[in-house]
């Protein structure tokens, strides 16, 4: 999906969203390396649909200060 309003927080978060009306949960995976096997990437854990029923998610990465360069998938969990 893709991801928008991605945007690095003064605390160095890292918080994106992306909309999708296909499915009720989604979970994040992030990797240092794109081309990682999926398998490797970490599971951040779910996004939040905000408001509920709308179709929009949003997500917040409190990991990110500890990465200078990240990649986030997002899924089916």
């Amino acid at each position: 999906y893709p991801l928008v309003n991605v945007t690095k927080l003064g605390s160095g978060n890292v918080q994106f969203a992306f909309t999708n009306l296909s499915g009720p949960s989604y979970r994040v995976l992030a990797s240092t390396n794109v081309a990682a096997p999926l398998n490797t990437w970490s599971n951040l854990g779910p996004a939040v649909e905000t408001p509920l029923g709308s179709g929009q998610y949003q997500f917040t990465d409190p990991l990110a200060p500890n990465h200078p360069q990240r990649f986030y998938r997002v899924g089916s969990p």
